[in-house]
């Protein structure tokens, strides 16, 4: 991301949910690999969830800070999922989430690690039983006629998308991750 000129002016964000040490040595290894210069032109930040409090990156990198062979206990307490919503609600305009436990690894006590990987596996998914179609959540005939013409190109349409205390009237996705 750092390297893609179509990124050249995007900030970059990573956010370890469980604390300062790992972002410390990504931080290093960034500074390594990528220099000075470069971390500065993109305003790489690297921190826990309270340095991201109140401040925002265009693209945010969560590492979820888990192992298989070293899980953890399961994480319910409030703070915690305080943390993963300031981490979550970071991003500008995109997120990733990076780990190496799969959903077998976490027990399902673990509800918060658990729900943040069915979200990025999913991150629009919709209970089709239990749910509106997805036009009738449009507020206005201007929505309804917007979504109606989105769809008809071939871009897949979401609409009422909250966001933190924001609700998004439609997002939609093209192909090729645009």
């Amino acid at each position: 991301i750092a390297l893609d000129p179509r990124t050249a002016g995007r900030s970059i964000g990573v956010v370890s949910l469980l604390g300062d040490e790992q972002a410390l040595k990504v931080w290093d290894r960034l500074n390594d690999e990528l220099g000075p210069e470069l971390l500065q032109r993109h305003q790489v930040a690297c921190g826990d969830a309270r340095t991201f409090q109140g401040r925002e990156r265009d693209v945010m990198f969560l590492s979820m800070v888990s192992a298989p062979n070293d899980v953890g206990a399961p994480l319910s307490r409030d703070i915690f999922a305080q943390r993963f919503n300031v981490a979550a609600s970071r991003a500008r305009d995109r997120m990733y989430l990076v780990r190496s436990v799969n959903l077998e690894h976490l027990s399902e006590a673990d509800r918060l690690r658990r729900s943040l990987i069915l979200h990025f596996a999913q991150p629009f998914r919709r209970d089709e039983a239990r749910g509106p179609h997805p036009r009738d959540l449009c507020e206005s005939a201007f929505e309804r006629e917007l979504y109606d013409w989105l769809v008809q190109q071939g871009y897949r349409v979401t609409p009422q998308v909250r966001v933190g205390a924001y609700c998004i009237d439609l997002v939609v996705d093209g192909a090729n991750d645009t």
